[in-house]
């Protein structure tokens, strides 16, 4: 949640020096957006029959991590130089459609509000949407985090067609 909004401040706050980043930011975020998923789906199916619990949960949530901030480096750049993404034509392209449409465009209106208190934040309650949004999107993604009333925390990774090793397939 932090990254995700040091990396937005930073892109919104420094957009208008120099040439234009917009290139830059989105030739990190699209690959990110096409892979991240995928590679994601691999490290939960590679868990099926390696079991190496925190090897997945270090893939996948780094995975997920990483999308979150080069989504937010990138909107926070557009943030800055005034752009809606709506208007970057292979950004739109990309997102139509897309399952992680939904959250980029929750970071999007989450940083937008912390942005738009900066320097006046009297708690941190703007930034439990950016933690419940890196929550939700791990959820969605297959690692479902459970905290128990004894502070004890579990983790359920069920068995989905994406995440299903190739040996299941048959049987």
């Amino acid at each position: 949640m932090l990254a995700c909004w040091t990396e937005f401040g930073a892109c919104w706050r420094s957009a208008e020096f120099g040439p234009s980043e917009l290139l830059a930011y989105e030739s990190g975020f699209l690959p990110a957006l096409e892979q991240n998923r995928v590679a994601a789906n691999a490290a939960i199916t590679a868990y099926r029959t390696d079991e190496d619990l925190p090897k997945v949960l270090h893939e996948v949530t780094r995975l997920y991590s990483d999308l979150l901030k080069y989504s937010a480096y990138h909107l926070g750049n557009l943030h800055g130089l005034r752009v809606d993404w709506r208007t970057v034509p292979s950004t739109a392209n990309a997102l139509t459609d897309h399952w992680f449409l939904p959250y980029f465009e929750r970071l999007d209106k989450a940083c937008k509000a912390i942005a738009a208190d900066f320097g006046a934040w009297g708690s941190s309650e703007l930034f439990d949407e950016l933690r419940q949004l890196a929550e939700d999107l791990v959820a969605d993604g297959g690692v479902y985090f459970q905290q128990h009333d004894d502070g004890r925390v579990s983790v359920d990774i069920p068995l989905s067609i994406e995440t299903m090793p190739s040996y299941l397939d048959n049987e």
